[in-house]
Parts: C-alpha cells; structure tokens; sequence
C-alpha cells in the first residue's frame, strides 16, 4: 500500500460490499480463497488443523456441553472398553504362545444317555471328559490330525511338609503337549516322550512361572531339585515362561470347560505318571485294565494342512465309534450289572465327535457365564447407544442456539462442506475427551468385571494393546454417530430465513428427530430394565432355593494319606472319631460328625432292589451316603418323617436300616408311607434294610435341575473300605472364621505325612450361582445407568423445548391459560414419548424373551410382574425428569417473554 493510502497495483486487493443476498448467491469471499488456497495445493492437514483449532475454540466458549456430553460418552465407552477386555479373553483372544491356533481343535464328544441321567439333562450327552485309553484310540486311528495332545487343568494336589504343606494346581499332561505353542522353558527342559509312557511315566515335573517365582524366588538353581508332594517326590526339570496357561480349564465335573484359564498351573506333570499315582497303582497308572474305566482327560488336535473342521469332525467320529465299540466290549466282561444300560449299541447310543473351538468359553459346551458375559457385552452396547442418542439430542439443541451463527458463516462464504466437516470435527473432539475420561471408567469396572468373569486371571485387561484400539475406534464411531445428524442438518441451514430471524419454521424437523432420538433412549432403557428384572427375580428364585443343608455353617474336612503311605480302615475309624471328638471341643464348633460322601461332595453307588420292583436302577441314579449318628444335626439336613440314626444303628451287626430323600420315597413307594418299607442295596441277596426316616431333598453339584435321588445309611454299616477319612464340622456362625482354628487343631491329629484338606460348603455353592449374580448385579447396573441417561436426556429436551417456548407460553397465560393447562401442555410431549417408548421396548423385550431363558432360573422371560414393574420406574423417571421445566414453564412471566422475545 502507498503511503496515500491508495492500494498497490499488484498487490490485488479488493473490497467488495455485497448485499445481503449477492453474498449468498456469489459464495462469499471465504470461499474465493478456499479454492484460490486449494489451488495453491493447501495440504490437507492443514485444514485438519484449523477445524481443531476452531473446534477447540468454540468448545471452550461452552463448557457445559462439554462437561456433558464428556460424562456421558465416558460412560458408555469405558464400559464397553472394559467389556470388551473380558469377552477378547473369554472368546476372541487365542491361548498366550499357542502356535497357529486356526488350525488347533479341542474334541468334544456326544452320544445318547439313559433316561435319569444327570449329565443328560446338563449336557444332552456333549461333553469333553475321556479316559486315557480313548485318548490313544483316538491318536492311532485317526489321520487328519498333524499331532494330538491330552491334559486335565483341574486337580489339586499338595506339596510342601508339615505346617507348610498346602494345595496347588496341578496339570497332567501329554508329552507333545508342549510341542503345540510357541513357549520355550524360562529354564530347563520339558519332559520327552520317553518319560511319559505306560504304565508309569517318570516322575520329573515342569513348575509353572507363578510358582516358580513364589515358593522359589525365581531361583534358576531350582532344576534338579526334588518336590515333595502328597502323589510323590518328584525331580525338577524347567519352568514354564510367564502366563503359561496352557488351553483352559474344566469345572469339577470334567464336563463343561469353564469361563477363562483359571487359577495358575503350579506343577506340570507326566499324565502317565500322575494317573499311576493317582488312580492305579505304580505299575499300571492309566494303563491298567478296565482302561475306559475314568473320564479324567481332555485332548486337542491340530489339523493337517488342508483338513476341514468337517473332515477332522467326521474322522474323529469313525474313531471314536471304534473305541466305543471296544469300550463296550470291555464293560461287558465285567461283572457290572445292566452295562447295557450305561452303553447301548452304537445305533441306539449314537456316539460322534466334533472338532470345536479351542477356546472352551465359545462352545459347543460354552459356560453359563461366558453366555451371560456375551449377553451383557450386548447391554454395555445398548448403554452407549442410548448415550449417544442422548449426546445426539443435546447436540441438536446446541445446533439450534448456533443457527444464526452458523447462517452468517454460510453467507461469508464458509463451503457448507467445510462446515460439516468443523461440526464433525467438533464432536470428534467431544468424543475423544470422552474417550479420555473414559480410562476411568474403563479401568473401575474393568476391575469388577474380571473379579466376575476371570476371577483367577491376574492379567490387567484395560491397557493390552487391543483393548485400547477398541477403545479408540469405539470414541471415533460414537464421535461420528453423535455429529452426523447435527452437522446434515447444518448442511441444510436455509441462510436467507435464518439470518431474517424466520428460522422457526425449521424447528418441526429438528423437533422430530429429537422426538425419535427420545423414544429410542426409552425403548433401549425398557429392553435393558427387563432384562435386569428378569435377573433380579431369577437371583431371588435362586436364593430361594431350598438347599437342604446349611451352606454357611458347614465345613468338610478330608485327610488323604501321601503315595508311599497308607492308613488301614481301624486307624482311619479312630482318627475319624477323634477328630469329631476335638473338632465338638473347639471354640465355635456345635457338633461334628463322620461322614462319606454328602450334599454338593458327591455320593456312592451301588445296585438297589426293592421287593415287588426288582432292579429300580433305571429309574435314576440313585446315591448312598454313610454317615455317624450326628450326620443330619451337623449338616443341617431335617428328618421329614421318622427318625435319623442312633448309636445302636452305627454298628457293624446292627440290623441294616437307611434314611431316604423324600424324592426316593415318592418315586419307589408313591400314595404310601415308605417308613418301614424294605430293600436290598448292592444285590437281589443282600440283607434286607429297613427305611426308618424320610429326610428333606439337598441338591447336588447343580442348582438347577432334578434333585437327587439319594439314601443315607449308617457309617459302620457300610459294606466297602472306604479309603478315606471325611468329617463335617458344623460351627456357631460363619465357617470362614472358624477356619483357621479348626485347619490348626485337626492338623495335629493326623499321623505321619497325610494332609488335611478343609473346604467350606459355601466354597462349593457360590460358583454356581456366580452366572445369576453376575447377570443381576450388571443388568441392574446397566439398566440403571441406562434410565439415568435417558431420564437426563429427557430433562435436557423438555428444558430446552420450554425454554423455547417461552413466548408461546407467555403469551397463553396473558390470555388465561390456567397453570394445570401450561402443565399438561408440557407434560403431555413427555408422557407420549414415554408411552411410545415402553411399547416399542416392551415388544422387543417380549420377542428377545426366549433367546434369555436359558440363562434364568425358574423365571419366565416374560414375567408380567418384572414388565408392570419397569412401566413403573420408567413413568416415575419421566414424572421426574418432567416435573422441573413443567414448573418452571407454569411460572413464565407474560410481560418479560414477550419482551424477550
């Protein structure tokens, strides 16, 4: 510029005044020099920079938005962020160093089952358990797989000596188990195929990295060392790498696989080894005839390159049928009656294999609880839709405030592209703040949620690598779903009527897409709050449940001798009786008594005939439990009808007399009293014994399900050496606290190197009902945070709606509107989008009903209390998020909104 103030010639300035609709129609000076700047070839990034920029600005300038929107994006995210940490490891997540695992296959099994069967009504016949010999057959005459492993992740077995023995996890398995992951031994070796042969494997053990590092201290001397344990005393030879997990575990019942890995492997060991001192004898171990006799192993196979799971399936069946047949043959030479029964022809029994994912927790025999955490994957999901829906509406109301500003940015020339991509870039940015508070969040429940449903992974789950770029694309999506439709709707902004102040006529439109963002968040929060009624009301069902027993009370104290040392059946009947005899003397104990088998340990069988009936076992599964005359007093279990056992019952020449369940009694004798009736237990010549009480039903290992059919008999009539020393200790309250005390002065009655093992009934009940709790405790939490974000969504649109109104509402008071008039006006918008809400919620509860069933307890899917009770909560959440601007809107005043306006 000159110094007359006169323009340079090159300098090519121009001012331009252009009317009010000549700058609409030319573009504007600010889109001259976008393409004048995207000529010039401006990078992209720089244009990413300034929407920051401008984004940043315009948040700054709103903090309240900001604040809100933050928390509830927060929310939504860092749940899902923390779900998603949980199902990656349940389903997604392959084993830590398992090599290729596409192409690696745990085998299942199915064949028919007798009617009565437990494991038929729990599995229909799938199942994953295998005796040893089956493993074999099942190697040798197959052809699809490259290699074959088997192993067992559920035993215990303890190690130490004296005050310092203590159980540990023990796994036994194959020697090419190792050979199928990437995993080579902190230290040492594993053990070769020569030291695990039958009938007896060497007695080397591998130590688990956990183990390692606390009984040890990481010391790298540790090879070569012996361990004692209760099996053995066995020779260290390595140390597997750190989280080391192997494949997973199964529960007790070798049925089902559980949810995650479980607690540590401590000890690695020969599975022909342990099986030789576990279940035979130190010559023949697995290998001992009947070979089919024990279901104690599982097997996985990796598939030759080009084998389908279809082909591997239909060669392991082949193979499997084959060992049946052979498994079969062998029962049938023993002296077993009705093995029939047990084992049909393969026509009638139907045996097949699958090769099934190798992680357990997504089937076919997937756990309750990985099936109740996918289901609440999908309610952390609806909990952040309903939030975003939330932050859509709140953003719509925001962008109706901005109208004018974002007319005159049109008019000056901002491209409407350019503009959609600021308010995108605006709610991206809202979205990672979000995303950041988030972390949180995430790390809170991703907390409780592993205590949940990884309760034995010590693993931080939140900051792995996957986890946080689900995160990430989880806060860029919901930061994409929450701005489209404010950034469209700006797109459209007609420029001429907003800048005139004629922008009401496109309130309608904005207003409708709120209205149906409003009737989303209530048919979402509906859906979620059945589903936590629904587990609510199956939790209390649950509870509710007659045990038979006191759960709370009760301790089972077990004492096993170590290999190498035995206690014949006079010295266990002595221990047994003096240990009842201190555990009724120590503090806190209110009685103990002598016992083999009972509720949720398990219980013995034996042949039962019953005069006029003959055989009755196919009926059921019928099982005996022996027991001293304080069995029933100990566990809490009531005699019904008749009486218990008396100290003249408990001997050896005593006439013979049970105690049955009342199932028993209704199923053998029904319409008549079966106290006094007789029957012969384990043959058609046996002594007869008398039924001289009927006591309550207990369950069994499953909460669920028909209640076992079981009789008691007394202890010294029992006609098999037991093998074992069990005792129930019944304590004044909680056996928690008197657990220790007990563990120290039994301890000091057992002989030699035999171990006392202590369990708590409550120990045995809570991981069965752990699936309805969990499903209870987050679908209450999800449902509640979901009725909160609706409700605050609901408050947000009716503040705004009545603050807009505001002239509208002044000016029909000035007329005579009475207050109940304002407040029905404001109430009724609410109370329709509620009503819609719940019945399109309501539907898709109904119709999604069955696909929950299974994971209830004794509930209806479609429960009309649970569906009365969520119409309830939800109106009295629209009463309350309605209730405030509805006042507020019946104190307008006339004079200062017609000002206003």
């Amino acid at each position: 510029m000159r110094a007359d103030g006169v323009p340079a010639a090159n300098a090519f300035t121009c001012w331009v005044v252009l009317s009010e609709e000549g700058a609409v129609a030319s573009g504007g000076v600010g889109q001259v020099k976008e393409r004048s700047q995207g000529g010039r070839g401006l990078a992209v990034l720089d244009t990413m920079t300034q929407n920051l920029r401008y984004a940043w600005r315009s948040l700054r300038r709103r903090p309240g938005l900001v604040a809100g929107v933050s928390v509830t994006l927060a929310l939504g995210l860092g749940a899902n962020a923390a779900m998603f940490g949980v199902l990656d490891r349940l389903l997604l997540r392959p084993p830590p160093y398992l090599r290729d695992p596409a192409t690696v296959n745990r085998v299942y099994f199915t064949r028919q089952l007798p009617p009565g069967d437990l494991r038929a009504a729990a599995t229909n016949g799938l199942h994953v358990a295998m005796p040893y010999q089956r493993y074999r057959d099942l190697t040798r005459w197959t052809t699809a797989f490259a290699q074959t492993a088997t192993f067992a992740t559920n035993f215990d077995m303890a190690v130490g000596a004296g005050q310092g023995t203590r159980q540990v996890r023990v796994a036994p398995v194959s020697a090419s188990f190792f050979s199928f992951f990437d995993a080579p031994p902190v230290i040492g070796r594993y053990f070769t195929t020569e030291e695990d042969v039958c009938p007896k494997g060497a007695d080397v053990v591998v130590l688990g990295y956990d183990f390692w590092r606390s009984q040890y201290g990481s010391r790298r001397d540790v090879v070569g060392t012996r361990l004692r344990t209760e099996l053995g005393d066995y020779t260290v030879i390595g140390v597997a790498p750190e989280d080391f997990v192997g494949v997973g575990q199964t529960d007790e019942s070798y049925q089902h696989p559980t949810s995650g890995y479980g607690e540590p492997v401590a000890v690695f060991i020969p599975v022909t080894t342990f099986g030789a001192a576990a279940f035979g004898d130190s010559k023949t171990g697995p290998c001992t005839l009947p070979a089919y006799s024990r279901d104690w192993l599982q097997m996985i196979a990796r598939r030759r390159p080009g084998v389908s799971l279809t082909d591997a399936s239909s060669d392991l069946t082949a193979a499997f049928q084959r060992s049946y047949l052979a498994q079969r043959d062998e029962v049938s030479a023993q002296p077993f009656p009705e093995w029939e029964r047990y084992f049909p022809p393969i026509a009638i029994a139907r045996p097949h294999a699958i090769a099934g994912p190798v992680l357990a927790a997504r089937g076919p025999l997937e756990s309750s609880t990985s099936r109740v955490a996918t289901w609440v994957a999908g309610v952390a999901v609806i909990v952040l839709l309903i939030g975003c829906a939330n932050v859509t509406n709140l953003l719509l109301a925001n962008a109706r405030d901005r109208q004018s500003e974002i007319a005159l940015r049109l008019a000056l020339g901002v491209s409407r592209r350019r503009l959609v991509g600021q308010l995108l870039t605006e709610c991206l940015l809202l979205a990672a703040i979000g995303g950041i508070a988030a972390l949180a969040v995430a790390r809170l429940s991703g907390a409780i949620l592993t205590s949940m449903f990884l309760p034995g992974d010590a693993n931080v789950l939140l900051f792995q690598s996957r986890t946080l770029l689900f995160g990430a694309a989880a806060t860029i999506l919901a930061g994409l779903m929450v701005g489209l439709v404010p950034a469209l709707q700006a797109h459209h902004t007609d420029v001429i009527a907003a800048l005139k102040g004629a922008g009401r006529g496109s309130v309608s439109g904005r207003s409708r897409i709120r209205a149906v963002l409003l009737v989303l968040q209530g048919a979402l929060s509906v859906v979620l709050l059945v589903g936590a009624g629904l587990f609510v009301r199956s939790l209390e069902h649950v509870r509710d449940v007659h045990l038979g027993f006191d759960v709370d009370r009760t301790l089972r104290v077990s004492v096993s001798p170590w290999q190498g040392t035995t206690l014949d059946p006079a010295t266990q009947r002595v221990l047994a009786q003096r240990m009842v005899e201190v555990a009724k003397s120590t503090p806190g104990v209110t009685n103990a008594a002598r016992a083999i088998g009972g509720p949720m340990v398990g219980a013995g069988d034996a042949p039962l005939f019953v005069p006029g009936l003959g055989s009755v076992d196919h009926l059921g599964d019928f099982g005996v439990v022996a027991g001293s005359p304080e069995y029933f007093q100990t566990i809490g279990t009531r005699i019904v009808r008749g009486r218990g056992f008396t100290s003249e019952d408990d001997a050896a020449k005593a006439p013979r007399v049970a105690v049955v369940s009342d199932t028993m009694a209704q199923m053998l004798w029904p319409g008549q009293d079966a106290i006094g009736k007789r029957m012969q237990i384990g043959s058609d010549t046996a002594a007869y014994t008398t039924v001289v009480g009927i006591a309550e039903n207990t369950i069994d290992n499953a909460i669920s399900g028909k209640r076992p059919i079981t009789y008691y008999v007394p202890i010294e009539q029992i006609w098999y050496d037991v093998g074992a020393v069990e005792v129930f200790v019944r304590t004044r309250g909680s056996a928690r606290q008197y657990e220790s005390t007990i563990q120290r002065v039994l301890q000091d009655l057992v002989p030699g190197t035999a171990y006392l093992a202590l369990m708590r009934m409550r120990e045995v009940l809570d991981p069965r009902v752990q699936p309805w709790e969990i499903g209870a405790v987050l679908f209450f939490a999800f449902g509640a945070l979901a009725l909160i974000v609706a409700a605050v969504g609901l408050y947000s649109v009716i503040s705004y709606d009545v603050a807009r109104r505001t002239w509208e509402l002044g000016i029909r008071i000035a007329l005579g509107a009475k207050t109940h008039h304002v407040l029905r006006a404001v109430a009724t918008e609410s109370a329709l989008f509620a009503a819609i809400g719940v019945l399109l919620g309501g539907a898709i509860a109904f119709l999604a009903g069955p696909h929950l069933a299974p994971l209830l307890f004794a509930e209806s899917p479609r429960d009309p209390v649970v569906f009365a009770a969520v119409v309830a909560t939800l109106a009295m959440a629209v009463l309350a998020a309605t209730i405030g601007p509805a006042l507020r809107a019946s104190h307008v005043d006339p004079g200062t909104a017609l000002r206003t306006e």
